[in-house]
């Protein structure tokens, strides 16, 4: 303790009993993988159409210019515009078939299956007469 003193001393700083900081816990919300795929979804639909909006208007103007100025670089660029949005466009439409691909494959995979493993013991020549027997019961209920 005393050298923190005589270094106090030195510096001219003055000491005190409260924390330096404070740590504040959080809790984290736990988040299911759905809600997680369904907020990606909203989020890359409506980013999607923000840019297609925001390429609206600057595709506008770029036309506008190209007409004014007759630069052939300015109808260049526009036509790039125009592949672009009409690219974003089908990433739109594209978005939807694999959101229903991917809920298609939850579905499938949270189904149910039953599996019955039918076990039988005894001798070849058991089965064989179980199997006789059977086919008679069937080719009788025809």
């Amino acid at each position: 303790m005393k050298t923190e003193e005589s270094l106090n001393k030195i510096f001219d700083i003055e000491t005190s009993d409260k924390p330096i900081a404070t740590l504040e816990t959080k809790e984290l919300a736990i988040v299911s993988e759905e809600e997680t795929r369904d907020e990606d979804f909203s989020k890359a639909r409506d980013t999607l159409s923000n840019l297609i909006d925001t390429n609206d208007d600057v595709l506008r103007d770029l036309i506008h210019i190209a007409k004014n100025s007759e630069h052939p670089r300015s109808f260049e660029v526009a036509g790039q515009l125009i592949k672009i949005q009409a690219d974003m466009a089908k990433d739109l439409i594209d978005i939807h078939s694999k959101r229903k691909q991917v809920d298609g494959e939850e579905a499938k995979a949270s189904k149910i299956q039953t599996q019955n493993n039918i076990v039988f013991q005894g001798s070849t020549d058991e089965l064989m007469r179980a199997m006789l027997q059977k086919e008679k019961i069937i080719d009788g209920n025809d």
